[in-house]
């Protein structure tokens, strides 16, 4: 904190830089596997580049590209942001909080067949 405020005073860098350098070796800890936390490490690194060069506009930027790219990815069929990229808002019972299991009543809707898929392989 100490080195921030005399960098910030010094007029070396700019105070939202100092928070994005802070936010991302806090949030370095969180990660458990060695191996993700090396492609964490390269956004890291651009998310601070760009609050760096272009401020709380570069962060911002940068963070919509990574959700925008979040929401373009889909594994099996289904996007990876489901149930928040494709609003289901019955299926958000298990996606902030836990929910109990006799609340559950169905399957989430990315995982549901038509009737007519079902019968087909029935046969």
């Amino acid at each position: 904190i100490v080195i921030g405020q005399a960098a910030v005073q010094a007029g070396f860098t700019s105070n939202i830089l100092i928070i994005a350098v802070a936010s991302s070796a806090i949030a370095s800890f969180v990660i458990p596997s060695y191996i993700m936390s090396a492609s964490i490490r390269l956004i890291r690194f651009g998310l601070i580049l760009l609050a760096g060069l272009l401020g709380n506009f570069g962060l911002a930027a940068g963070i919509c590209f990574i959700v925008i790219h979040l929401s373009g990815i889909t594994n099996l069929g289904t996007s990876y942001l489901t149930p928040l990229a494709p609003i289901a808002k019955k299926d958000w019972l298990d996606t902030f909080i836990r929910g109990p299991f006799y609340a559950l009543r169905s399957r989430p809707s990315q995982a549901q067949t038509s009737n007519k898929v079902k019968n087909k392989m029935r046969k």
